[in-house]
């Protein structure tokens, strides 16, 4: 009988350790995406483009293995879908030269707000199944 108690709290122990580690995880994710769309959707409005961005790119291989060991496949997709709708903004931002500011290329900004709304979106997907999957 006590050892089947001492195997129920060990199992409850890992349980506990194994949720904390999704939610630490799922944090990490979510940080890396929240800051990410906020530099590149609010690029020479509120962060100069010359400051040091939060790339995602300098974070992708710590991304990776916390989306292969931790995350489930919803989330999985929903990060990817996150990633394809992010890189045309930041595609569109390349193309305006450093100094200029891309709401004054009439050409990029109708394109770039159309898009920045489709990421915020994109985004908010990847909060509601987060939270679904830590409740």
């Amino acid at each position: 009988m006590a050892e089947n108690a001492r195997q129920t709290t060990l199992a409850l122990a890992r349980e506990a350790r194994s949720q904390d580690r999704l939610e630490a995880a799922y944090r990490r994710l979510l940080a890396v995406a929240t800051e990410t769309t906020s530099f590149v959707t609010t690029a020479d409005v509120v962060y100069p483009r010359d400051g040091k961005p939060p790339d995602i790119d300098e974070v992708a291989d710590e991304v990776s293995i916390l989306l292969l060991v931790y995350a489930s496949e919803e989330m999985r997709d929903a990060y990817s879908s996150w990633m394809r709708d992010i890189q045309p903004l930041r595609d569109l931002l390349d193309e305006v030269p450093e100094d200029k500011a891309w709401y004054g290329w009439p050409e990029v900004a109708d394109e770039f707000r159309d898009k920045a709304d489709g990421i915020h979106r994109s985004l908010h997907e990847l909060y509601v199944v987060a939270r679904r999957e830590l409740a």
